[in-house]
């Protein structure tokens, strides 16, 4: 366990060193922006001998203006292995966005991952305190890992690295390392900001049991592609190249998450991964006209795409030795945007967060807003990235998805 102090603590890749004992050394890194006085925990693992944490005050990421800070350290005996190693990676439909400004705006996203909007220290990966992730309670546990997490229960570990708007390389840590030396005047990138690749974060190693994935939708602007193409002044729904160049980038998909996965599994090397797919966002049933955005034959297409990419997924690791998919659209069948029940967030104007757009964020030399701020929307403010998430019944949902395909596969069985 390493506590932050409430200032001085600003990078986000802090690098702790864990030497075991036994003379392996394991690498973790932690965003330190939590902005006040906290324990965070660098992971468990079997120590032997004399074991100690390092910190090195350099980083990937750092320019020499942020500060790297630590007070304390301590070693919490356990009685053994935890029964739930978890690594909770992916996108925003891992993260929780959309259901982290339940009770105010802002609240119940995590402060270093929502953080600094418009300054170069920016992030928007929005992991929520009401993610799915969090709500999964394994078979083999009757308490949430997120709660058991929260409680240094010595029968559960979260690594909690989902981030909004990531794409398969953000995860994997694909893109030419030259991305940290040539990123642009601002020092972020959509989808990891300053954050290391998740795999190579230290969530993953010999010891994880389960990894949960979202991945795919943001690749090559896919999922907001096609919801803004629908949106348009035109109809999605009677435009002969729209499913053809939709369904081509989630063919590329299959190619990528396949990648992905082999490079999951050479880290988490004893772990059950599974892969998560997407709802369909839309009512089958219930036309958004009321948005004046939608019809009734839009939103099946995009329904329709939905269940492509998803089967595109499912293919791509079907067969593979302790990978499987899970597949959410049964479970959201009449709770999508404009159903009665809905479980999904429709158009939600923002800023919704810190780290969430902001009206003119980073304007250029005549003032024009980027292409990172959506669109306006009365008012001038922001499409918030909420927009088309799911809320907390939603992330309710995919937690009980997760939750019947680890009881269908036997994990944590005795």
């Amino acid at each position: 366990m390493v506590h932050l102090p409430d200032h001085g603590a600003e990078t986000q890749q802090a690098h702790d060193r864990i030497a075991l004992g036994n003379g392996t050394v394991k690498d973790r890194y932690i965003n330190q922006l939590h902005k006040s006085n906290t324990w965070i925990s660098p992971g468990v693992y079997n120590l032997s001998g004399t074991p100690s944490v390092s910190l090195t005050n350099e980083t990937v990421d750092g320019t020499a203006d942020d500060d790297v800070a630590w007070d304390a350290i301590a070693f919490q005996p356990m009685p053994g292995k935890p029964k739930n190693i978890v690594a909770s990676l992916g996108d925003s439909f891992s993260s929780g966005e959309g259901s982290g400004s339940v009770g105010g705006p802002g609240i119940g996203y995590s402060w270093e991952s929502d953080t600094d909007h418009g300054a170069p220290r920016w992030n928007g990966c929005r992991r929520s305190v009401n993610a799915w992730p969090r709500e999964l309670t394994p078979p083999n546990t009757t308490t949430p890992l997120g709660t058991a997490s929260d409680a240094w229960s010595t029968d559960a570990e979260l690594s909690f690295v989902a981030c909004s708007g990531a794409q398969t390389w953000n995860v994997q840590g694909t893109r030419n390392p030259s991305f940290w030396t040539n990123r642009g005047a601002y020092g972020w990138s959509e989808g990891q900001f300053h954050e290391l690749s998740q795999i190579d974060s230290g969530a993953l190693d010999e010891n994880t049991t389960l990894v949960t994935l979202t991945i795919g939708g943001n690749d090559e602007g896919a999922f907001v592609g096609a919801v803004m193409e629908c949106a348009g002044g035109g109809d999605c729904a009677t435009d002969a190249t729209f499913m053809p160049r939709y369904k081509a980038l989630a063919d590329k998909l299959g190619t990528s998450l396949g990648s992905l996965i082999t490079s999951i599994k050479a880290r988490a090397t004893h772990a059950t991964i599974v892969v998560m797919g997407c709802p369909e966002l839309m009512s089958r049933s219930r036309a958004c006209l009321a948005a004046g955005l939608f019809n009734a034959n839009e939103q099946k297409a995009l329904g329709d795409l939905s269940k492509y990419v998803n089967g595109k997924q499912a293919a791509a690791v079907q067969g593979v030795q302790g990978v499987t998919y899970a597949d959410p659209i049964p479970m959201f069948s009449g709770h999508g945007t404009c159903d009665d029940d809905e479980w999904i967030n429709a158009i939600v104007t923002g800023p919704n967060g810190n780290g969430d757009f902001h009206n003119k964020d980073f304007p250029d030399a005549v003032g024009n807003k980027p292409s990172f701020c959506l669109w306006d929307v009365a008012g001038g403010a922001c499409l918030s990235r909420e927009s088309f998430h799911p809320e907390t019944a939603g992330t309710t949902g995919y937690a009980k998805v997760m939750e019947q395909k680890l009881r269908d596969i036997g994990y944590g069985a005795i």
